[in-house]
């Protein structure tokens, strides 16, 4: 018999705010955290903007606060870590069953950029970090969440470019629910902004160039949008089956009563409606839903002009009418596009509005593209109680998934 899995403890790193209360705080007053960069001079660059992680402070935790031997991914990774455990209340016996499942597309790879490659390029091999393997294992994240906080169940790593987290929260969903895990400790993280990283991201084409106006460069669902804003950002949740969650008095944040996943098996980069539907069915079969009984929708929302176009028409696939009822916020105009991470993100907020009631704008939706004539929540966030939410992840590649979530009763 399936046993049902619920959240019990979050953590959240992103540009508009660093831990849930900050984070919470700055998504519904409709804060930007994109703005020049600034860990790199971006001047050469068409693309000068992102949503960097600022303020993020390890000095309470001194055993994580080496950015030598751990690098940007990792960093935010273990905060995030430390603190959902902490929020979740679990002792080290329980974490000892707990299996690992995180999500990041490079990891600490593409910070290999400073000094691995310039000491290769420059001086001499001799030169390079003793640790920059280590340092630039994508499975090195999970495998040191392990390490640090004692959980013994398996351990894993999703690379699968911006459903990473989704995916890895997905698998561990998965494994808890058909009764092979009591806990899992999972989510994201991601530290793409790095020159050459993003040099390469400007020869795509996808990002926005709206450099004069950081604050306003991502756009979803607005006629004007020109593109995506790269982000930083990382998230842990905790997942536990229901009856072990009740028997130790644990917070319960919200139930995740869906998963679906699917691949468009289309093209490497254009979305598929026809697999972003498949993924949100999927997820609402395995939670016996109708579509009417999902109150709100987290959207993948990139700013776009192909992804919101694409995602507008999947809503309409799987909700019709009703889709015109169903409020939905792009949680990317505010934090960017933290791409391994982006799915956690999500879901946290999420997660967060079903507990308070109140359902996060999007901003910048100054002039609503004809093509998207959903409701978006355009600018402010709008109070309504909601019970049943669904959240949206969409990738390169083709992969798709989606989360059903029910409010904590």
């Amino acid at each position: 018999m399936k046993k049902r899995v619920v959240i019990t403890g979050m953590e959240i790193a992103s540009s508009i705010g660093n831990g849930l209360d900050a984070f919470w705080h700055a998504a519904v007053n409709g804060k930007s955290g994109i703005a020049r960069i600034q860990n790199f001079d971006p001047s050469p660059y068409p693309t000068q903007i992102a949503g960097e992680i600022t303020n993020l402070s390890l000095a309470h935790l001194p055993a994580f606060d080496n950015n030598k031997r751990y690098p940007a991914a990792t960093r935010y990774a273990l905060f995030c870590a430390h603190h959902a455990i902490e929020r979740a209340g679990l002792t080290a016996a329980e974490l000892s069953k707990a299996g690992t499942y995180i999500g990041t597309s490079l990891g600490g790879t593409a910070e290999l950029e400073l000094p691995s490659y310039q000491a290769f390029f420059n001086e001499s091999w001799k030169k390079i970090p003793a640790l920059s393997v280590l340092r630039a294992m994508p499975n090195s994240i999970a495998n040191l969440i392990a390490i640090a906080f004692g959980l013994n169940g398996p351990n894993s790593t999703v690379s699968n470019a911006c459903v990473s987290s989704a995916e890895a929260i997905g698998n561990a969903y998965q494994q808890i629910a058909f009764g092979r895990l009591p806990l899992a400790v999972c989510g994201g993280t991601e530290s793409l902004l790095w020159e050459v990283v993003m040099a390469a991201w400007c020869k795509l084409r996808v990002m926005s160039t709206c450099n004069e106006q950081p604050q306003k460069a991502c756009r979803p669902f607005d006629k004007n949008r020109n593109g995506m804003v790269m982000a930083d950002g990382a998230g842990i949740v905790i997942l536990e089956e229901l009856q072990h969650a009740k028997a130790r008095g644990a917070t319960i944040f919200a139930e995740i009563i869906g998963f679906g996943a699917s691949c468009d098996a289309h093209h490497i980069t254009a979305p598929n409606s026809q697999g972003q539907v498949r993924a949100i069915e999927a997820a609402m079969d395995e939670a016996k839903l109708s579509g009417s009984d999902v109150h709100y929708i987290s959207a993948h929302g990139t700013g776009t002009q192909l992804n919101d176009a694409t995602e507008t028409e999947t809503i309409k696939a799987v909700f019709g009418e009703y889709a015109y009822d169903i409020p939905i916020t792009a949680l990317k105009a505010m934090t960017g596009h933290a791409i391994g991470a982006a799915g956690v993100l999500q879901l946290i907020a999420a997660t967060l509005s079903l507990q308070n009631g109140l359902l996060l704008p999007t901003i910048n939706l100054d002039q609503p593209d004809p093509a998207c004539d959903l409701d978006y929540i355009p600018l402010r966030a709008r109070k309504k109680d909601i019970d049943i939410a669904l959240s949206n992840h969409f990738a390169f590649g083709g992969a798709n998934a989606a989360f059903l979530l029910r409010r904590a009763m």
